[in-house]
């Protein structure tokens, strides 16, 4: 199973979970808001903050982090988002550089949410606290 942990309160992260419901059409991720007691127990048994500060991809490979995370998830829906691996050709320290400065104003540029959006009928098994 690849589970993202991502940050409920942020109107992006909703966004690209959102995206990613829509785009992963043989349903191979699963999510954990980072605030909730699901994403909070991953946290703790993989050693990561309570709430990261980036999105985490956990699958049968490990533990991914930030841009890497990213990557993977895009290449993980197949089709034309596959492409987004090429963007490995950019060293990791770049690559995650520019994600962290987008992370810094993630919450200026796209607002904070009082709680974390609830999941439809239709997408509520893929969601672990559901």
């Amino acid at each position: 199973m690849r589970i993202i942990i991502f940050d409920g309160r942020c109107g992006f992260c909703t966004g690209a979970v959102l995206f990613i419901l829509r785009h992963d059409k043989r349903a191979v991720f699963h999510f954990a808001a980072a605030e909730k007691p699901a994403g909070q127990r991953l946290c703790q048994l993989h050693n990561l903050p309570g709430e990261p500060g980036s999105v985490v991809l956990l699958d049968d490979k490990g533990v991914h982090l930030g841009s890497e995370a990213v990557l993977r998830i895009a290449a993980g829906l197949g089709g034309v988002w596959r492409m987004a691996s090429l963007l490995r050709i950019v060293p990791l320290k770049q690559r995650d550089a520019l994600y962290r400065a987008f992370a810094r104003r993630r919450y200026r540029w796209f607002g904070r949410r009082v709680g974390c959006t609830l999941p439809t009928a239709a997408t509520r098994a893929r969601f672990l606290d559901s």
